[in-house]
């Protein structure tokens, strides 16, 4: 009776050691769930936190030298700037348009295009945000001109022509300029409309006659298009915005975040058959308010007279 008595106080001695075995793994198993968790937890809001506060900051100037046996020789050096995308209070405030601007007249370019797309969706705009801007673009110094198109949200946005019918940028959209700089041979820029804003007379665009005797610039906003482009007209080069090479870019992958129109071509240069596609990073965001990998910039062209 002893022993029986022992050997159940026995049992309840190694299945409480057992049930305090089981709680100490499953407490050891929760803090290492929660310690995972709370790991993961950080490394996404340190993302969010870095991607927002410092991957929309900076300003990268990337640099092309573009060679063409089309450029006339008194052209050859020609010095072209690119921007588009501004989203003015999108992660860009004034703080920024001024980099912006004193970086351009620092490279003092000849020609500068803008690509459209000059404020953010945002129904806060003032007349303080029109002046400042309208201010700001003029402070651009050229010696030949400055050119743009209207991006997607331009259309819909009344502030655009107030600010861009008083600076000295000229709107080429569905249209195209002969640019003469020291030559009786100019070089040609087409602005093709938005696609998206079924805008795009491409018939109009490219309606000079002498296309194929001159080195052609297209400009376009959504970069797609560019390949119809590319097939039937051949400019020398096609400089597109609207996708932000994706926004959120990643090693070996590339762009993440795809746009209407903006799904084909995400990263910055493309060879298609006889023109060079350059697709700009842009300044500003989209709606998501983030940039990894892939801070604000602008394309410098450096046009050069090849040799024969």
């Amino acid at each position: 009776m002893i022993n029986e008595t022992r050997e159940n106080k026995n049992k309840e001695l190694e299945n409480d050691l057992r049930k305090e075995e089981k709680n100490e793994i499953r407490k050891k198993r929760l803090k290492k769930i929660f310690k995972i968790i709370l790991l993961i937890i950080i490394i996404i809001l340190s993302s969010m936190f870095y991607m927002h506060y410092v991957g929309t900051k900076g300003l990268v100037v990337r640099e092309y030298k573009v060679e063409s046996d089309n450029l006339p020789e008194e052209l050859h050096g020609l010095k072209v700037i690119q921007f588009s995308d501004l989203k003015y209070l999108s992660t860009v405030h004034e703080k920024e348009v001024k980099k912006l601007v004193n970086k351009i007249n620092e490279i003092r370019p000849d020609v500068v295009i803008f690509n459209g797309d000059l404020f953010a969706e945002n129904d806060n705009i003032t007349d303080n945000d029109v002046k400042f801007l309208t201010k700001e673009l003029n402070r651009i110094n050229v010696s030949i001109g400055l050119y743009a198109i209207k991006g997607d949200m331009d259309y819909k946005n009344k502030y655009y022509s107030k600010v861009m019918d008083n600076t000295k940028f000229k709107i080429i959209n569905n249209t195209y300029e002969l640019v003469y700089y020291k030559s009786n041979t100019p070089i040609l820029l087409t602005g093709c409309g938005s696609i998206l804003n079924n805008d795009c007379d491409l018939g109009q665009t490219f309606s000079f006659n002498e296309i194929d005797n001159l080195f052609t610039i297209s400009i376009i906003h959504e970069a797609d298009i560019a390949s119809t482009i590319s097939s039937r007209y051949k400019p020398s080069l096609i400089l597109a915005g609207h996708n932000l090479n994706g926004q959120v870019r990643l090693p070996f992958i590339g762009g993440l975040i795809k746009s209407n129109e903006g799904k084909n071509y995400l990263n910055s240069k493309y060879e298609l058959g006889g023109s060079t596609l350059y697709v700009s990073g842009g300044i500003g965001t989209s709606d998501s308010g983030y940039r990894l990998f892939n801070h604000p910039s602008i394309n410098f062209y450096r046009l050069v007279r090849k040799t024969k």
